[in-house]
């Protein structure tokens, strides 16, 4: 595996797949083929990241609203493994500049040949009246398993907690295809992924509460439908990824569609589709 390949999919672990961001913690987890002999070899790096969305995905799930958002990052990772992480967000609908930040520090280790795991924490600080999915629970603990084979399969368990606590767990499969190689310096590839994630949903019971109070976060939640428990866990969506990525050098550049079916544990809209577009830019020193 490439350096900064290696460093582009570590990058999206914790930002864009795991709960691990705010915005992005669809944890829809970017799966990385596992190559043991690089990740104990390889040195320490630092990449500079920066992401356009459409708009919020949350596990799938996103805003009444569109609200699109650019995400600035800069990634440290050590040759042992531990990793740390600072993302800043701003939404074009935001007067402010940084909308959210996310803190981010995690451990990647090797258990066997192919197979890897990550454990990692995010403190995410949210302004108040943020309109984000999961402003209620700043906090995210998560543990990840990826095995590389004719598919690369990932499983991980996130935990978010705060004024609300949710429980997910997600499950991918992901297979790369190399659309053209140049001596191995030009690199167009793409890694199309489908996700299904489980989870509680107690955290958009809050979100109803504060968009139904104009953002002011007070009152009592809204009156709930008989058959609807938010703390139940069921499967909220089912996850279609097609990214196309340009690798050079040190940098790399990805646009991405992916395609999200809500579950019938999701809040609202069971049943119905949601769109995001992804631009991303990486690059590592």
């Amino acid at each position: 595996m490439r350096p900064i390949k290696q460093a582009f999919n570590v990058f999206f672990f914790f930002l864009f797949s795991s709960a691990a961001m705010p915005v992005a913690a669809q944890q829809n987890k970017d799966i990385a083929p596992v190559d043991s002999s690089e990740t104990a070899s390889s040195p320490a790096t630092f990449t500079l990241a920066s992401l356009f969305s459409s708009g919020i995905d949350y596990f799938g799930q996103t805003t009444e609203r569109k609200l699109p958002y650019i995400a600035l990052n800069g990634t440290l990772r050590l040759k042992s493994g531990i990793y740390a992480s600072v993302t800043g967000f701003h939404l074009f609908s935001d007067s402010a500049v940084v909308s959210a930040t996310g803190l981010t520090a995690g451990y990647q280790f090797t258990i066997a040949p192919q197979l890897t795991g990550d454990l990692s924490y995010v403190y995410t600080v949210f302004p108040k009246q943020s309109p984000f999915l999961q402003a209620s629970s700043p906090h995210m603990a998560s543990i990840a398993f990826n095995y590389g084979h004719l598919f690369n399969t990932g499983i991980s368990a996130d935990y978010s907690f705060g004024r609300q606590q949710d429980f997910f767990v997600s499950l991918a499969n992901a297979k790369e295809f190399v659309l053209n190689t140049d001596r191995d310096r030009h690199i167009f590839a793409t890694t199309p992924q489908v996700t299904i994630v489980a989870g509680t949903q107690q955290f958009y019971e809050t979100y109803l509460v504060e968009r139904k109070n104009n953002g002011k976060g007070k009152g009592n939640p809204p009156p709930r439908e008989e058959s609807r428990s938010y703390d139940q866990f069921g499967i909220l969506s089912y996850n279609f990824k097609l990214p196309l990525s340009y690798n050079r050098a040190s940098y790399l550049v990805e646009a991405a569609y992916q395609l999200s079916l809500l579950g019938n544990n999701a809040a609202e809209r069971t049943g119905k589709t949601n769109s995001f577009f992804t631009l991303g830019v990486y690059y590592q020193f």
